[in-house]
């Protein structure tokens, strides 16, 4: 049995063992080609320097293809996401969700966390579009490709990528032909509303050079969770309606080409997908007596808006190739959340309700430039400028009747119209009320090289130094606040990370690789908090308006990509130890309030294992399963122990899909399964009290299909098992725990028209 100081070890060891090979050119032999079905190539863009094959690139990778999108009717993240082994997520609903990789996680999903920066990159081409929390779930239509790439990226992709990235990879213009597509389905979801999607897209050839494509869709996911609080009683008030569209102008010249794209994305979600569970002795959930209902007085609504532009050029100047890519961004969120369980609890207000709301509102501006070599040197590299500035609006409120009338009685002061520290707020009513504004500007320069000292072997060495300024402003007012107050503070950062890998093709279809690498986290600055706070902060190093600090991840890796029966069958195996470190992590203060430090590590070892076999023509199958030990190494008091899970990792995952096509008549039969199991994991960190797991689930999906000429008739089925998916427990709020639940059984039939 392996621990993990015996596995960096081998990881050291794997990167000078592969260094032995230096002077051997002599790979291994391998069978002739028999002529028969072999695994489709899979192409991918990860290292910046054009496509490459999958089993060509070093590197844990996953790609979920067009076609496995398409025909399984995936929308979204939670879609694409049952594929890929060590890939999960935390969500409270859509719009709502937090992505984990490799167990590098130390926080349950706070939304109100502005200035909380994303472990995971999100990508859509060459845009970055996560928001911790709220990473906008664009959909997959009309898309190549999804590239799923594990481990720090910090290099290449920068500060959200620690843990990895996530790449949508669109279909751009093309030049040859007028086609396009329309697909519709309808879905019907056990003791919930009906739901149905509809969308398409169109490739428009204009010149010899000139091609335009457009794509669109609308849905409406019904609503399976029943409001059952007195006076408020809905059926199936969770709906999500989501529509949007993206249009692509394309020139391609014979040295350039230039794609300009525009998306938009609009979901509005009526209702969070939260349960509570059964307890008539709770007053608070009495009203409670079955499975998927909850109590809600205030409607947990959800809007989020995203509009994004991009333009990408490429220019081959023969030796080399310059991509220019620069992107604008603006993204709009209103959220309101029933909060009148915890108020109450707190507060001896007679109030009926008690609503926070928030608005966000996040624009950024960015541009990268790059050269990547073109010739076929020993020697290949990319090298790039990175740039960013964005600003955040975080607007919280909280209506609650009777709020000010309560504080006034007990000799508190009332509303006043011009905000002083004599008075709570300007805002009658109102338990709370923030704003938090930030502004961010980032500079990076980059670069990776690869020289090929034999045909075999290869060394990559790699580098991204940022240097970063957060510029923030904290406002606070109300009772909850203490009255009103005010803070600001800059932090200014910079600092570098670095990558090292060697790999060595033992033939043309076996590659051994060990790679050390680093991801980081931008940091940002504290906000006010009151005087009896003081004691508590200088005992954690820390006074108001302090700032945290990046925090870091440090990656050793081995693996392999290998090729078998003339590629029918391809294993592909990655092991790693990663070290989290000085993370950012919130302490509450006995006074009420919170303060981020930079504390603590937490260290995961794990595996990945990938295998894609080609049976026959028929037939195809997938097995990908992934395991993570994840503890905490050097705890921070009042939040972990030692020895603890982090919250939201699951300790093993697997992935398994199973495809048989068969001929019928003019056309071709198909079916295919997709089983998903998530091991068990932990809300929080295992050993604070109010720790819940989360329950171990196995998703079965099945499709049944018939493809003629350019039609597509399918009947398929999510979650054909009906297992119960619990993707959060929330135990904030001064409440029973609320649990949000995965949507159940769903079975549907989508009929898909090419032309």
């Amino acid at each position: 049995m392996f621990t993990k100081s015996s596995l960096r070890t081998a990881i050291l060891l794997g990167l000078g063992a592969s260094t032995s090979f230096l002077y051997s050119t002599q790979p291994l032999a391998q069978p002739s080609s028999s002529g028969g079905p072999q695994l489709e190539e899979v192409l991918v863009t990860a290292s910046k320097r054009g496509a490459v094959s999958l089993q060509d690139i070093s590197g844990s990778i996953s790609a979920v293809t067009s076609e496995s999108l398409e025909m399984t009717q995936a929308q979204g993240f939670e879609d694409y996401i049952k594929m890929v082994p060590g890939l999960t997520s935390v969500t409270s609903g859509p719009g709502q969700t937090q992505i984990v990789i490799r167990g590098v996680n130390a926080n349950r999903i706070i939304h109100q966390a502005a200035q909380t920066r994303s472990l995971a990159g999100l990508y859509v081409d060459e845009m970055p579009i996560s928001v911790a929390g709220f990473n906008p779930d664009l959909g997959v239509i009309d898309v190549e490709r999804v590239e799923v790439l594990r481990g720090p990226q910090g290099t290449l992709y920068g500060g959200s990528s620690m843990a990895g990235t996530i790449r949508i990879i669109t279909r751009k213009p093309e030049l040859d032909e007028f086609s396009g597509k329309f697909n519709a389905n309808y879905s019907d979801t056990k003791d919930g509303e009906d739901s149905y999607k509809i969308n398409g897209g169109v490739n428009v050839p204009l010149t010899d050079t000139v091609a335009m494509r457009f794509s669109a869709y609308d849905s409406s996911d019904g609503g399976y969770i029943d409001n059952v609080a007195s006076g408020f009683e809905e059926d199936d008030y969770n709906s999500v309606d989501t529509r949007g569209g993206r249009a692509q102008f394309a020139f391609y010249g014979d040295s350039l080409d230039l794609v300009a794209s525009f998306m938009y994305n609009d979901l509005t979600a009526d209702g969070a997908p939260d349960e509570y569970e059964v307890n008539p002795d709770d007053p608070q959930v009495a009203d409670v007596t079955d499975e998927l209902q909850t109590v809600k007085v205030v409607q947990d609504t959800f809007d989020q808006e995203f509009k994004a532009f991009n333009l990408t050029l490429e220019y081959d100047f023969g030796p080399v190739t310059l991509t220019a890519a620069g992107s604008i961004l603006d993204m709009e969120i209103d959220k309101h959340l029933d909060d009148t369980f915890r108020v109450l609890a707190v507060t001896p207000i007679d109030a009926p309700f008690s609503d926070y709301q928030a608005e966000d509102t996040f624009e950024s501006d960015i541009l990268e430039l790059r050269l990547a070599s073109n010739s076929d040197s020993n020697l290949e590299w990319v090298v790039g400028t990175y740039y960013e500035s964005s600003e955040r609006s975080f607007v919280q409120t909280q209506p609650t009747p009777n709020t000010n009338a309560f504080f006034v009685s007990i000799g508190g002061p009332p509303p006043c119209p011009t905000l002083t520290s004599t008075c709570f707020g300007a805002v009658t009513d109102s338990v709370f009320d923030g704003d938090e504004e930030i502004e961010t500007t980032q500079y990076a320069v980059f670069g990776e090289s690869t020289y090929h000292f034999t045909d075999q072997f290869r060394l990559k060495l790699g580098f991204r130094y940022f240097d970063y300024e957060n510029d923030v402003y904290i406002f606070g007012a109300g009772p909850a606040n203490g009255g009103v107050s005010e803070d600001s503070g800059v932090l200014e950062e910079d600092g570098w990370v670095p990558k090292v890998e060697v790999s060595y093709d033992l033939s043309d279809d076996h590659m051994l690789y060990a790679t050390y690498s680093e991801g980081f986290r931008l940091g940002g600055v504290n906000g006010f908090v009151p005087a009896e706070c003081r004691e508590e902060l200088q005992a954690l190093g820390s006074s108001p308006g302090a700032p945290f600090e990046s925090d870091s991840l440090e990656n050793f890796e081995i693996g392999a990509k290998t090729s078998w029966l003339d590629q029918r069958l391809t294993a592909n195996l990655a092991v790693y130890v990663n070290e989290f470190d000085d993370i950012q992590s919130s302490v509450a203060l006995d006074c009420g309030f919170t303060q981020e430090v930079n504390a603590g590590k937490i260290e995961n070892s794990g595996f990945e294992a990938e295998i894609n076999y080609l049976a026959s023509d028929a037939v195809s199958l997938f097995l990908g399963v992934a395991y993570v030990d994840s503890e905490v190494k050097d705890p921070i008091p009042s939040i972990n122990q030692k020895g603890d899970v982090p919250p939201y990792i699951p300790e093993f995952t697997a992935s398994g899909t199973a495809e048989y096509r068969l001929p019928i008549a003019e056309g071709t039969g198909y079916l295919r399964g997709d089983v998903r199991y998530v091991d068990s994991s932990y809300n929080e960190f295992s050993s604070v009290p109010t720790a819940q797991e989360l329950p171990s689930y196995t998703i079965v999906d099945l499709v049944l299909g018939y493809e003629i000429s350019n039609y597509n008739f399918s009947l398929f089925g999510k979650n054909v098992l009906d297992e119960e998916i619990v993707s959060n427990i929330d135990p904030d709020r001064v409440q029973p725990n609320q649990f949000t639940r995965g949507r159940p059984r769903t079975i549907g039939v989508a009929f898909t028209l090419n032309f």
